[in-house]
């Protein structure tokens, strides 16, 4: 028996000697393992940014499926690195005896988690043995192609240079409907002026019915001789605000078919009538003398769209010319019979073609002989009438204009005419040729580029995106790395502005540089990045969109583990707890996604949480996230329900991008706030409000006190030091710093403590912002300055200044500033003298002037000041109450003007010298007043910039 029992315990002790000697080993290499697979998981990031850099690969089935083993293997081998990372290399290290039985206690509670990582990466280490072994056993030939990619594929985007991307930049900018729009505006304008000399020089023949000449009425053909039918023009003309400052009246007709007179007739009655109430159509007259009677002694402008027939344009021109009209009036006739034109209007006669518009940019092309010309004009005849295609066409061959893509556009060329001869009248070949545009654009764009530009389509269509919190989540996701001597948030920002430049994304908001705030896709190119992420192995197939835009894109590798796994708690996948209209994006999805997340281990994966406007959000939700998405990077709750940050925030150490603005969060919430890896720290708002006593609004939280030691800092945007605070002065360790936003108390010593920290960041400082608390009552030092004795340290390369509460004045060290592009300020009281230091500055484009910024009653911009300012804003300067003068020879590149106050006496004398601004092209005033000499103003601006009025409530007026 005791033979028998001793035969199988031996075995068995033998075994678990073996074991324990195996789990020792085991665990013994964790590190040196986790070393390993990080050095070759380097390797293979590297190698798949190369690839991504070179060109096009997915024509090869073997590259494209080895390329994605690899990059599944790097997204693996990530996730184990940052969980060893996080579980297991993070032991005590305190010294001495109790640091020895730390350190002991800290092994032996890591057992079980060193067991899991070290199994993992020893599967890992496999794993990418296979995928070497499997490339070399297929034949899978690809790193002397990267290499010779790499070193001469990109030669033509490298030598571009800038003129070449300002003519990229020229295209997108350009409006072929505005430019038309203006020059048809110019055109009425310069009519209207001689039919006015015409009629004080001759009064009886302009007043004459019996006129033949019809000179009191100008007629302007526009030819539409592409798929464009002119309509969009004629409606551009019709809508602009200078029309209803030239004419008493107007009116908008469209030609039927067949044409017929009393439609024609009736539809100018009803437009024209001024429906006093009680009208009945029965009552009135004959068609003809009542149209009459409408235009008789007023100035009409009239728009005839698709008078392609001669009939009726005769009989409707004979009975308006001798309806007696003011001399001006105007008739605009869109056609596409360049013939009929001619018989409407035989000197006034326009082309309006999105064809001969594009194919002139094409002309500034270089390196195209005749026969790329005319190639391209064979294209973009096939584009007509779409001018995203058009742009995407241009904007591709402008990206890479040395590329020798002939061949390649004359096989596109081909396909586009063989559609045209096969196609079907369902309208189905201009689909298709959409798609074969695109196809040809997106093939041509860097492996980056295309991975940033399938991203947009997890937001929903005709959504706006704001610019700076797209590119941080392509870079937090890890789609823009570093690379060519530039930081990873660079990078990201050129493969935006490539995008835009290419016609892909369009601009949806700009600010006052001109630089994009948001953009969005156009709806067909949305649906094309759809269709080819859902034949592709990119992002998340499966959540609604509203609830995928506030989600890592990484979610295919998450949801693909737990979409057929069982939830402890409910038995069901995390999909499948969505109820029906949680699945179509309802408000209530993305909290029933936070409270699902314990129930998964894989969820860590995660990276951006973009949850901003989610209302439901509250902080139970937040906390949740901090206990489970251990690895996030990008981290928003802007604008949420959510009042506090719980301490388990301090869990999230791999934290880039933490967003808390517009909510309730207390002002003590990040005092202790240490995340090392934190890059952008967003807080506040400051709000402008227009009233009876204009005024700002700060609410922020307290600057964190281990400030100095989150040295990855970029963004540091709004906080505030408490009074008498040292904590100021760590933020000159912030090496990496690029914008700054304080809030400080009105003391001078505060102020001086700042301008020091301000000249230890001269070197990487952009973006300033300085707001000062008023002082407390009885304290002498309410005047303060910002004066810096040492001009060689001030922040050279600064290019946005803020300023509020500063009461003496501008420093004259802003005069030094080469590259400040843009100054906002409220609160400072400055002098005449202080504007004309502003008026100075060579490189300013933006003033922005708020409540108590200016004490003189009276704005005057003098002769040969503001050179290059191209944007004025006064929002509630209540001081500036008896207007603006534009001297002659000042602000030559001004194009915009916004005016914001609560109610103004408006007199001739408010606004002077509009005339002498020759690149102005837009007002907007919002407030209480009297427009008309305004508007009478722009009337008479040689270039017809556009005015809007709003009244205080935001309507327009």
């Amino acid at each position: 028996m005791s033979s028998t029992v001793r035969g199988a315990i031996d075995p068995l002790l033998g075994y678990l000697s073996s074991a324990i000697r195996d789990e020792a080993q085991l665990l013994g290499g964790v590190r040196r393992d986790a070393q390993f697979i990080k050095d070759e998981m380097e390797s293979m990031n590297g190698f798949l940014h190369h690839l991504a850099e070179a060109k096009d690969h997915e024509g090869d089935h073997q590259v494209r499926a080895w390329m994605k083993q690899v990059r599944d293997l790097a997204n693996d081998t990530q996730y184990c690195v940052d969980l060893y990372g996080r579980r297991v290399g993070t032991a005590p290290r305190a010294r001495g005896f109790w640091g020895h039985a730390h350190r002991a206690i800290f092994f032996l509670q890591t057992i079980p988690a060193r067991h899991q990582v070290a199994t993992q990466i020893r599967e890992l280490k496999s794993r990418a043995r296979d995928v070497g072994e499997r490339r070399q056993r297929y034949g899978v030939q690809i790193l002397a192609r990267v290499t010779n990619e790499l070193a001469g594929g990109s030669g033509g985007n490298i030598a571009m240079g800038e003129e070449l991307d300002a003519r990229r930049r020229g295209l997108v900018d350009a409006e072929p409907l505005k430019d038309a729009t203006v020059a048809l505006i110019n055109w009425l304008h310069k009519e209207i002026d001689d039919g006015r000399r015409l009629h004080a020089e001759e009064p009886k023949a302009t007043a004459r019915a019996d006129d033949p000449s019809g000179r009191a009425i100008v007629v302007i053909a526009i030819v539409a001789p592409d798929k464009a039918d002119g309509g969009d023009l004629a409606k551009e003309v019709y809508n602009h605000s200078s029309v209803e400052s030239l004419f008493d009246c107007k009116a908008f007709i469209t030609i039927q078919r067949p044409p017929f007179l009393p439609q024609v007739l009736g539809d100018m009655i009803q437009q024209l009538r001024p429906s006093p109430e009680g009208a009945n159509d029965e009552q009135q007259l004959e068609d003809k003398e009542e149209l009459q009677k409408h235009v008789k002694g007023r100035r009409f402008f009239l728009v005839v769209e698709n008078a392609d027939h001669p009939y009726p344009w005769k009989d409707l021109k004979e009975i308006l010319d001798s309806s007696g009209c003011s001399p001006g009036s105007a008739i605009l006739v869109t056609t596409k019979d360049s013939a009929l034109a001619k018989c409407f209007s035989p000197n006034k006669t326009i082309t309006h073609s999105f064809v001969q518009f594009c194919f002139g940019r094409a002309n500034q092309l270089v390196s195209i002989d005749d026969n790329m010309r005319d190639i391209i004009r064979r294209v973009l005849d096939k584009c007509d009438p779409d001018l995203l295609c058009m742009k995407l066409l241009l904007g591709t061959l402008y990206a890479d204009p040395y590329m020798s893509t002939k061949k390649q556009l004359e096989d596109l060329c081909k396909s586009l005419e063989a559609l045209d001869s096969s196609a079907r009248p369902d309208g189905s070949a201009t689909s298709k040729k959409h798609m074969m545009i695109l196809k040809f654009c997106y093939d041509k764009l860097p492996k980056m580029e295309r991975n940033c530009l399938l991203y947009l389509s997890i937001f929903p269509k005709k959504s706006d995106v704001r610019r700076t919190s797209l590119v941080r989540r392509w870079v937090a996701e890890g789609y823009v790395v570093e690379g060519d001597g530039r930081e990873a948030l660079d990078r990201a920002k050129s493969c935006f502005d490539d995008l835009v430049a290419r016609g892909f994304v369009a601009i949806a908001k700009a600010g006052n540089l001109g630089n994009v705030i948001s953009c969005k896709v156009h709806h067909f190119v949305h649906g094309f990045i759809t269709k080819l992420v859902k034949e592709d192995s990119f992002g998340d197939k499966s959540l609604p969109s509203n609830l995928a835009r506030h989600l890592s894109i990484r979610n295919d590798i998450l949801w693909h583990q737990v979409s057929h796994q069982k939830p402890k708690s409910s038995g069901r996948s995390i999909y499948n707890c969505f109820t029906p209209v949680e699945r179509q994006g309802a408000p209530d999805a993305i909290t029933t996604f936070i409270e699902s997340l314990p129930t998964f281990s894989q969820v860590a994966r995660v990276k951006v949480m973009d949850l901003d406007y989610c209302k439901h959000l509250e902080n139970r939700h937040l906390k949740i996230i901090c206990n489970n998405l251990l690895l996030l990077k990008y981290l928003s709750i802007r604008s949420t329900g959510i009042s506090q940050l719980p301490k388990e925030i301090k869990k999230l150490q791999q934290l880039e991008m933490l967003d808390i603005r517009q909510t309730k969060v207390p002002f003590s919430a990040t005092r202790g706030l240490l995340l090392p890896m934190l890059k952008h720290l967003l807080a506040g708002p400051i709000s402008y409000r227009v009233g009876d006593s204009p005024r700002e609004e700060l609410s922020t939280v307290q600057m964190p006190s281990k400030i100095g030691e989150m040295t990855e800092m970029e963004t540091l945007y709004h906080v505030e030091v408490v009074e008498d605070d040292d904590k100021l002065e760590h933020i000159k360790t912030l090496k990496r710093l690029r914008e700054l936003g304080v809030v400080i108390h009105g003391k001078q010593d505060n102020i001086s403590r700042l301008l020091w920290v301000v000249t230890e960041l001269s070197e990487c400082l952009r973006v300033l912002s300085v707001w000062v608390r008023p002082p407390r009552e009885g304290r002498d030092d309410a005047v303060l300055h910002m004066g810096i004795e040492n001009k060689h340290s001030i922040p050279k390369l600064l290019e946005t200044l803020s300023i509020n509460g500063i009461t003496k004045g501008l420093p004259d060290w802003i005069e030094d500033l080469p590259h400040l592009a843009e100054i906002t300020l409220s609160q400072t009281s400055l002098s005449h003298g202080s504007m004309e230091m502003l008026g100075r500055l060579e490189g300013l484009r933006c003033l922005t002037l708020r409540h108590k910024s200016y004490v003189e009653n009276t704005l005057t911009l003098k002769t040969n000041q503001f050179k290059n300012i191209s944007f004025l804003v006064i929002e509630g300067a209540s001081d500036i109450n008896k207007g603006i003068i534009f001297e002659a020879g000042t602000a030559p590149k001004l194009e915009k003007i916004v005016w914001t106050f609560t109610r103004m006496d408006i007199t001739a004398d408010t606004i002077t010298g509009l005339s002498n601004l020759p690149n102005l092209k837009e007002l907007e005033f919002t407030g209480d007043f009297d427009p008309s000499h305004v508007q009478l103003a722009v009337a008479r601006h040689s270039n017809s910039p556009n005015f809007r009025y709003k009244l205080p409530g935001g309507s327009l007026a």
